[in-house]
């Protein structure tokens, strides 16, 4: 049995929307029976299986960062908020 994770599912989705982006439009829908078909590149291991800890660490990796930068920039806010209220 396999267990599919939170990040894995994100790692799909953007990886399926990024594959099918240019191919498909307003006009030309991605309906699943035209998505079903498409080819998508996934990560894979030097054994040639897919490399589920790679995708699960990347996205790990980036919700780092996204956090890393809203700490950043909230930090920024409250120091321009004080900025304002002292004057």
């Amino acid at each position: 049995k396999f267990d599919i994770s939170k990040n894995l599912l994100f790692f799909f989705a953007t990886t399926i929307q990024k594959s099918i982006k240019l191919k498909f439009s307003y006009e030309l829908k991605a309906s699943w029976e035209r998505v079903k078909n498409e080819n998508i590149k996934l990560p894979i291991t030097a054994n040639g299986e897919i490399d589920f800890d790679f995708m699960e660490n990347f996205i790990k990796a980036i919700q780092k960062l996204i956090i890393k930068d809203l700490v950043i920039w909230s930090q920024k806010k409250i120091e321009a908020t004080k900025q304002v209220v002292e004057f």
